[in-house]
């Protein structure tokens, strides 16, 4: 569904109708979790600086390669398990809690910002097409379509669809997160004897396969870009 189009003689401050509506409690919660993990990557710098340089590294990385590019990585880098999960986790929430308050006020046409408006009307045109095939199922759909790694499936557009069906705020973030969650461990699982195995094949493969999903991803979303644009 392509959102609405405010109606000229109402103008408001995004920023001002954010801090001002229920919403806001999630986004700042969001906003607070970026804080934390900076103070953290901060203070641990002193500790082992290749160890959070590489934490570092995946946080960045997550945005670009998605769940299975994001644990492949962190096998890469070398990091634990439980490293992996905590900081796969991290961006996830931090996406949901900060994207979710302003999918809520676009869709519900309180504003909408400029720079993301395009982003947030393909993300419902999707959220409305899967929305009448997992609606029969109800949460529970919802939480199979962000546990199943499929294209498109991740917990942005899950919240999105929770949006289209009406969920409550909480119920909404608890299924899309707990799902991703879930999904993010069994990644770990899936992906560790895949390591495994591309190492045997010597020590930079898997530096050259996470290479080749990094260029991959970037091609798409120029690509993209470039197709928009005509």
């Amino acid at each position: 569904m392509e959102l609405k189009e405010k109606s000229s003689n109402i103008k408001r401050n995004a920023w001002s109708v954010l801090i001002n509506s229920p919403e806001r409690y999630i986004f700042f919660a969001g906003l607070g979790l970026i804080l934390i993990f900076v103070f953290w990557i901060v203070l641990g710098w002193s500790w082992s600086i290749p160890k959070y340089q590489k934490f570092v590294s995946l946080f960045g990385a997550r945005f670009v390669t998605g769940r299975p590019g994001g644990v492949y990585f962190g096998h890469v880098l070398g990091l634990e398990y439980f490293e992996i999960l905590i900081i796969n986790m991290v961006v996830d929430t931090v996406a949901v809690f900060i994207l979710y308050p302003i999918f809520v006020l676009s869709y519900n046409l309180v504003f909408q910002i400029r720079i993301l408006k395009n982003k947030i009307n393909r993300t419902f045109r999707v959220a409305e097409k899967t929305h009448s095939m997992i609606k029969k199922y109800g949460k529970v759909g919802l939480f199979l379509f962000v546990l199943f790694p499929l294209w498109g499936t991740g917990p942005v557009v899950g919240c999105a669809i929770g949006i289209v069906m009406g969920l409550k705020r909480w119920a909404n973030m608890a299924i899309v997160l707990g799902a991703t969650y879930l999904a993010i461990i069994c990644w770990i699982f899936i992906l560790t004897d895949f390591y495994e195995w591309t190492l045997s094949f010597g020590p930079s493969v898997p530096v050259i396969i996470i290479t080749i999903l990094l260029i991959i991803c970037m091609a798409f979303y120029i690509l993209e870009r470039i197709r928009r644009k005509d």
